[in-house]
Parts: C-alpha cells; structure tokens; sequence
C-alpha cells in the first residue's frame, strides 16, 4: 500500500526561502530545503533515501524522517489526513472586543457619485463585480451612527 502524502502546500518566497503550510494545524513553517525536498516522501524511508541520497547523505535523510514522524505524532503536523470541520479560535464576543478596541480613525463614503471617473478606478463600470458610479449619498441618520460609534469606541 502506498503512503498517504501529508495534507501541506509547499511554496517558496522570491527570496528563496522554503516554506510549508500545514493545512491541518493551519500554520506556515519556514523549512530546511532537505525538509522541503523530502516532506513529500517521509513515510517511505526507502523511498525518501533512493530519491535524495545523491543529494543529502543516508543519516541526514533518516534522522529527519524520525524528526518528521515525531512532530506528526506529537503535534500533529504533516497529517496526510484532511480536516472534517474547521474550528475558529474566536467565538463572537471575543471578535467584536477586538474589532471595537481602540479604534483610530474612521472613513465615511458620503455619495457613490465621483466626479473624476477615472478609468482604472474599481467603480468606472468597467469592471464586472464592482458597483459603478451611482448617484446614491449615505443618510445623515447613518452618517451620526457611524461617528456615535466611532466616538463610543476610540480615546479620541
């Protein structure tokens, strides 16, 4: 039977770095390149030592195959298996304490209606998703909502 490749998505910066995003513990890791290289193989050692050892030498490829195993077992990475259910660290009271903490400055969109139309602007109609101008002013019942709480929730 053969073995399962670990559920990751590997990438590497312009810079040349390795890096590994670990989907199942959702983290990016910055990696050896033997690591980068051998990921993909581990759980077979025969395979991972006929594959790099004109690269790396037979003890680095073993002892980083025991390295690999040992974090898959103790901290989950490098899971060949895919998530069943997602689970966000925050419920919603905590994301609403974040999102009203200090906050610093506030932007109102008066009117949809400018009057440059420029043509690489997201709104000159051109582009398919995005709304166009429009001749559409935000209420000033919305307008002293907003800065209410703006007010409410910053030190200003």
């Amino acid at each position: 039977m053969a073995a399962l490749t670990p559920f990751i998505k590997k990438f590497r910066s312009f810079t040349g770095r390795n890096y590994i995003y670990n989907v199942n513990t959702n983290s990016i890791l910055e990696v050896t390149k033997i690591l980068y290289d051998i990921i993909d193989n581990y759980k077979s050692i025969l395979s991972a030592k006929s594959k790099y050892s004109k690269y790396y030498s037979i003890f680095e490829i073993e002892n980083l195959v025991k390295e690999i195993a040992e974090v898959s077992r103790e901290k989950g990475l490098f899971s060949p298996h895919k998530p069943r259910r997602m689970v966000v660290p925050f419920n919603g009271k905590r994301e609403l304490e974040i999102l009203l903490k200090d906050i610093k400055h506030m932007t109102l969109l008066l009117s949809e209606n400018c009057n440059m139309r420029c043509e690489y602007c997201i709104h000159s109609g051109l582009y398919f998703y995005e709304r166009p101008h429009r001749n559409v002013f935000m209420s000033l019942e919305t307008a002293m909502k907003a800065v209410n709480f703006f007010m409410m929730s910053s030190d200003i």
